[in-house]
């Protein structure tokens, strides 16, 4: 029987205020009717509460001390002064992942170290596994992979989820061709399945990528750094992906870059480029338009090796000192550092995530998801830990 709820309040009113709740409450109220099921679950309300003012963006950092990977937590800081915190066992990630991405929209991708790919959406409490990615079928006769593969995770103008394989080929034994494809796997969620080519012009033997120190998608394009091996080895050029039209391009990098110690990362709405000198200094360049940068700050020496990891709310950046294994924060425009205030002495090996809260479904067709609960069987299994074995056979 529906239940019915008579509320004296405009509906603008109504609106206004639910739009202020946290997910899990938003869940609840579903029940309360289906005219309330139905507009907590438009497309439309989902986007208006994730980009409401009241979902503020948050500090997710995972730490866990070097010598115990069972000894972690994802810490989930409150206010921009990084000195209040919980632990929420909903973002408890196991640290048996070997890749975590995002988030995009409150969703993560995780890879664990059998290959295996999930979403998952922590908030909503959902966890869905991908078709698996068969990467051997695809393989030209006399070619095989060499071990590389880079990913990128964001999403295509459609909301549907996406995910791009880059995987790196060798040649099995000698042959005229100078360069080899990689071979490219993409996965959306729309259609729940991989689809499968060979890229040459823009990624393949002599054009390396590496990982980014964030999830670089921004503005429907993913970012790789990318490195011209046998042309120019110290020439930093950016491989860019279109989530809309599966392409890949290419952007020139800042002038003048003579080190391959470069990592991407976001900037509030900008793309940034991190370029170490020797383990004290960092130099952040900022892309103003497509293919210009300049130059936006200098970090360091300050006494320490330092590691940035990401920015957080534009100005300041987060750095692992990599002697004493601290998380500090460096502010852009004050030019000063400070820890975090609840540190915890032997932490190491952060990751930092910029978190907020979505109530957008991963489920898709037919119910795909499973309880993201970390005692259950299934996310167990997922998180288990195995043997090492390739992935490419």
């Amino acid at each position: 029987m529906e239940n019915s709820v008579p509320i004296n309040l405009p509906q603008e009113l109504i609106l206004e205020i639910i739009l202020r709740l946290p997910v899990k409450p938003l869940l609840r109220f579903k029940c309360v009717s289906t005219e309330w099921n139905s507009l907590i679950g438009s497309s439309a309300f989902t986007n208006e509460h994730f980009n409401h003012e009241s979902n503020q963006e948050r500090l997710l950092v995972r730490h866990y001390q070097s010598d115990d990977y069972d000894n972690f937590a994802f810490s989930l800081y409150d206010d921009d002064k990084l000195s209040r915190h919980e632990e929420p066992d909903h973002l408890q990630i196991p640290v048996t992942t070997e890749e975590v991405m995002g988030p995009s929209k409150g969703v993560f991708c995780v890879i664990n170290n059998s290959g295996k790919i999930a979403l998952l959406n922590p908030a909503m409490r959902q966890f869905r596994l991908l078709p698996d990615l068969v990467r051997s079928s695809y393989v030209p006769p006399h070619l095989s992979f060499d071990g590389r593969e880079d990913f990128g995770f964001g999403f295509d103008p459609f909301g549907n989820y996406k995910l791009v394989s880059v995987q790196y080929l060798w040649v099995d034994k000698e042959r005229e061709d100078r360069y080899y494809p990689c071979i490219i796997s993409v996965y959306d969620t729309g259609r729940d399945s991989w689809r499968h080519f060979e890229e040459t012009e823009f990624v393949n033997s002599d054009r390396l990528t590496y990982k980014s120190l964030v999830n670089t998608y921004l503005n429907g394009v993913y970012y790789w750094v990318m490195v011209l091996v046998d042309r120019n080895p110290d020439a930093i050029s950016i491989l860019t992906f279109d989530m809309a039209s599966d392409k890949f391009g290419e952007i020139k990098g800042p002038n003048g870059i003579k080190t391959v110690h470069s990592y991407l990362c976001l900037y509030g709405d900008s793309l940034a480029l991190m370029c170490f000198q020797g383990l004290e200094v960092v130099n952040v360049w900022v892309m103003e338009s497509e293919g210009h940068w300049s130059i936006f700050f200098k970090v360091g020496p300050i006494g320490d090796n330092i590691l940035p990891v990401g920015f957080w709310k534009n100005n300041e950046l987060l750095l692992e000192m990599q002697t004493s294994g601290i998380l500090s924060v460096y502010n852009v425009s004050t030019k000063t550092l400070r820890t975090f205030e609840d540190h915890e002495a032997d932490h190491y090996w952060y990751w930092v995530f910029i978190y907020k809260e979505s109530l957008v479904s991963i489920k898709g067709e037919g119910d795909k998801c499973y309880l993201w609960d970390t005692s259950s069987d299934v996310v167990k299994d997922f998180f288990r830990r195995r043997p090492f074995r390739s992935r490419y056979k």
